[in-house]
């Protein structure tokens, strides 16, 4: 039960849908941007933060945008018992500087 085990993140962001009024919206839906999964090994009781990094392409295209933000977490023991959570929030992207 208290054992170590390792966390797999997964994240997932869906960009805002275009406005009603413009031409855009008769095209597809934006498709969600998957980042890479961080993994990390941790041990029974202690927290573990990540941290999200946005590729540099994603960040200027939505900067100043709240975005859909979907987090999966895999946690896998020594045992090879797996739970996975999946938890939605949003999200607002830094708006950049020039």
């Amino acid at each position: 039960c208290g054992e170590g085990g390792t966390v797999t993140v997964s994240v997932q962001l869906t960009p805002p849908p275009p406005p009603k009024h413009s031409t855009a919206s008769r095209r597809r839906k934006a498709r969600p941007i998957r980042l890479k999964p961080v993994r990390h090994a941790v041990t029974a009781g202690k927290p573990f933060t990540f941290k999200l990094k946005v590729p540099r392409k994603v960040a200027r295209r939505y900067a100043g945008k709240r975005l859909r933000m979907l987090v999966t977490i895999t946690a896998k023991d020594s045992a090879g018992n797996v739970k996975r959570v999946k938890k939605r929030s949003t999200i607002r992207l830094k708006r950049l500087r020039l």
